[in-house]
């Protein structure tokens, strides 16, 4: 585990991000990366890239081979896993544009 990081379970590196507004999508650099885990009783996920975490308190959403990790607090995103591949994808909206990451969880 990287100095600083909340103690985690899975970490979750996108291969892929996009950049969305309403005249299209254009590739950006992937620089956000995910944790997700477990602190007292709540599960947590964790925006992180070079500045310290976002946390964010969540619930577990299961339908069919799908898990969404919903924050409790709405700050409009999606994180979705698949449960076969363990593939991910991120949507973070700021307002009416949008940030789509694509990748793959591993358990530390």
């Amino acid at each position: 585990m990287l100095p600083g990081l909340p103690a985690h379970d899975l970490y979750c590196i996108p291969s892929k991000k996009s950049y969305c507004t309403l005249e299209g999508c254009e590739d950006v650099e992937a620089n956000v990366f995910i944790l997700l885990g477990q602190r007292t009783d709540n599960l947590f996920l964790a925006r992180c890239d070079n500045k310290p975490c976002d946390v964010y308190d969540i619930n577990l959403v299961q339908s069919g081979e799908f898990t969404s990790f919903e924050t409790k607090e709405p700050h409009g995103m999606l994180f979705r896993t698949s449960n076969l591949d363990q593939s991910f994808i991120e949507v973070v909206t700021l307002g009416t544009e949008s940030f789509v990451s694509n990748g793959y969880c591993y358990r530390k």
